[in-house]
């Protein structure tokens, strides 16, 4: 797996499976508040890790707690 993985993360605060768990339960179609309860973590902070995959445009908010993945970019950034 791509240590750099998103780029710009604090190692210590992030885990590149907790950023491939929330791109795992957006495919699944779950809202971000059904993605924290399942993830046992807080609203708040998993806001944080999807602003981090909207910046880098892997993902894209299409409705209320709806969201798009980008396979493009995804793969792009694991193949670097």
């Amino acid at each position: 797996m791509n240590q750099n993985f998103p780029m710009g993360y604090k190692k210590d605060t992030c885990s590149d499976d907790f950023y491939l768990a929330i791109i795992s339960f957006i495919r699944e179609g779950k809202s971000p508040s059904q993605i924290a309860a399942s993830s046992n973590t807080s609203l708040q902070r998993l806001n944080y890790y999807i602003k981090r995959l909207k910046q880098l445009q892997i993902i894209k908010k299409i409705g209320y707690g709806a969201w798009e993945i980008n396979e493009e970019e995804l793969k792009k950034l694991l193949e670097v």
